[in-house]
């Protein structure tokens, strides 16, 4: 086998490659001891579960005491189960209130999570303190970084991609391409660049340091040897290097400008490997999707500024430049079109998958962005729309003028897409909004404690329930029974009177009524108050004494309802999951086909490769379907 065979088969089975199984986003589910909850004696240790696997080089739980001082702990994530991390204090606590703080750093996507979690020893007093754990802020560097990364790698992919399915199949002029090459060089060497911030930003967000700091400490070995995000890292650089290498040798062999095509596509499986995609139930249908997302945004947005990189010079080098402006309007709309397919039918999956809901995505600050990038994206298809149609027809026609306008409606087209690249970096930086919004505190009523009480007198059980037990109103519920437990049937009346033994108030009276056989009850009222309390309660039966019994109980006011982080069950397939991995499934195989049909099976097309990509990414989404069943 020839060597650029070679390499265009590694290249082609790294864009068909299989992903690794992985979750994302590492969110506190369930703490051993519970927070806010008052513990009669000390724990010996502190075990936290999580949503995901963490990193054990960098996430930890530290103690702190009342006074915001550290207690001596040990910290590790658990061997046997990276989803769990325990603490274990170097000496039993004393009583008192404390603050376990945590922070978890994801194996897959490296977001840092953190938050708070309040425990209670002994007979410890004040207010209680809420688990925390939310990404409201949008960082900055972060999201500088992860635009220049998609940025770059769209330069050198739809650089790549409208070289060889736009302008050879129209036109061939040296100057220009050694032009387009040039560019293609530079989104080479900028995802070289953002490789390198992208690890250095991965140690600060490890670290919690500014990525000045981080520079020259040796945190950044630690990341490339000890964490996922590492072993991705090498295997991106791996693949950037290839590329460049089939960049040089394209020179004299078209065949290695396929192969630096496929391998430019592999830094992008890179990408999907370490995203939000990774948090799905259906791994391969999601990263596969993301994959197709992330393919037909860089094919489109660095195809455009491949286009504006062209157009003067078409319009200097050519004799009759509007016919080969007109070919290549026509050729990038043909794979365009299959692109901004791709986009819509993967971007609403990612939608249902990240979002959600409604609620979320209007009070999420990823929802938000959502929209942002959704209000963008709208006028660039309108754009894209009138150059199809107008421009296309106006060079046809000759008409010198549209030369001139395809310029400016191309440009307006670039800076539209680059705005939004830059929100998609903002959203890559912060949690998505499905998890935020079920991840926030909710307000949690006190739930019942009901009083239950029984008391034997003349040869029968009374027993006596107060629920919800606070003052207030409440349902007082008798039951009457024989010494053996079967129910009395033949109570004439029940009396309840009802005495404050805390204040001088006098006294109320309730008569329960019948209800099944035994159970009589009544809602009153008159526990208005704190403190101590005499229920006496009279049974009258015909024929027979009156039996009198006695039920003294203590009453609290309700509690007041208390902010507390909900139970988030990782395992919990999806709302409709099945309906959408068919529908998507079903839309990606029909578009599949048609554009296929279209380019005439020519796979080696643009629209051909994105209309086989789309064809197998419905093909995973069906199998997916029919797997979850």
């Amino acid at each position: 086998m020839s060597m650029h065979r070679l390499v265009l088969l590694l290249g082609l089975l790294l864009v068909l490659a299989r992903p690794v199984p992985v979750l994302a986003h590492a969110n506190l589910i369930q703490s051993d001891p519970p927070g806010n909850t008052p513990l009669p004696q000390a724990p010996a240790e502190i075990r936290l579960w999580f949503t995901e696997g963490l990193e054990p080089s960098f996430s930890k739980i530290i103690i702190l005491d009342s006074t915001g001082a550290a207690i001596a702990a040990s910290s590790e994530v658990d061997l046997t189960d990276d989803k769990q991390m325990v603490a274990r204090p170097a000496s039993l606590l004393p009583d008192g209130t404390y603050t376990i703080t945590w922070r978890a750093l994801s194996t897959v996507d490296g977001h840092l999570t953190q938050g708070i979690l309040p425990i209670i020893i002994g007979a410890a007093s004040g207010e209680m303190l809420e688990v925390v754990q939310t990404e409201t802020v949008i960082p900055g560097e972060s999201s500088l970084m992860r635009w220049l990364n998609f940025l770059s790698k769209a330069l050198m992919v739809g650089g790549l991609g409208f070289l060889i399915f736009v302008w050879r199949p129209a036109a061939s002029e040296p100057h220009i391409e050694q032009r387009m090459n040039r560019l293609i060089w530079l989104g080479w060497g900028l995802t070289g660049l953002t490789g390198l911030l992208m690890l250095l930003l991965q140690a600060a967000i490890a670290a919690d340091l500014s990525i000045f700091e981080v520079v020259g400490t040796p945190l950044i070995n630690q990341i490339v040897n000890d964490t996922r995000f590492g072993q991705v890292w090498m295997l991106r650089t791996a693949v950037w290097v290839g590329a460049g290498a089939a960049l040089f040798f394209a020179a004299s062999d078209r065949w290695f400008l396929w192969s630096a095509f496929g391998l430019s596509v592999g830094t992008l499986i890179t990408t999907s490997l370490f995203s939000h995609a990774s948090v799905s139930q259906d791994l391969t249908a999601a990263v596969g999707a993301d994959i197709l997302h992330l393919s037909a945004t860089a094919l489109w947005i660095g195809g455009l500024v491949q286009f504006l990189n062209v157009i003067g010079p078409v319009r200097r080098y050519f004799d009759e430049p509007l016919p080969v402006l007109s070919k290549l309007v026509g050729g990038f709309s043909n794979f365009a079109r299959v692109a901004v397919a791709s986009l819509i039918i993967t971007g609403l999956y990612a939608t249902w998958l990240q979002v959600g809901s409604v609620e979320a995505l209007a009070s999420t600050l990823y929802g938000q962005l959502l929209i942002i990038k959704l209000a963008l994206l709208i006028p660039v298809l309108l754009l894209a729309a009138a150059n199809l149609i107008l421009t296309h027809r106006g060079l046809q026609a000759g008409d010198v003028v549209w030369g001139e306008r395809l310029r400016w409606l191309v440009s307006a087209e670039v800076v539209l897409t680059v705005c939004i690249l830059a929100v998609v970096g903002m959203m890559t930086a912060i949690q998505p909004a499905r998890n935020e919004y079920q991840s926030r505190p909710v307000m949690v009523e006190a739930q019942p404690n009901p009083i239950v009480q029984t008391e034997s007198a003349l040869g029968m059980n009374v027993e006596l329930e107060v629920s919800p037990g606070y003052t207030g109103e409440n349902t007082f519920t008798v039951r009457v029974t024989d010494r053996a437990g079967e129910p009395i049937d033949d109570v004439s009346l029940i009396r309840l009177r009802v005495q404050s033994r805390s204040q001088n108030t006098g006294e109320s009276e309730l008569r329960p009524e019948r209800g099944s056989e035994g159970v009589y009850s009544v809602v009153g009222s008159d526990l208005g108050f704190d403190g101590d309390w005499r229920i006496r309660t009279m049974v009258q039966r015909p024929g027979e004494f009156d039996t009198v019994v006695d039920f003294d109980l203590t009453l609290d006011s309700t509690p007041p309802p208390q902010l507390m982080m909900p139970v988030i069950d990782p395992n919990a397939p999806l709302p409709n999951r099945l309906l959408v991995l068919f529908v998507v499934g079903a839309l990606t195989l029909i578009g599949g086909v048609f554009f296929l049909f279209e380019s005439r099976l020519q796979i080696l097309r643009g629209s051909g490769l994105l209309a086989t990509g789309m064809l197998l990414i419905g093909i995973i989404f069906v199998y997916s379907g029919v797997t979850a069943l």
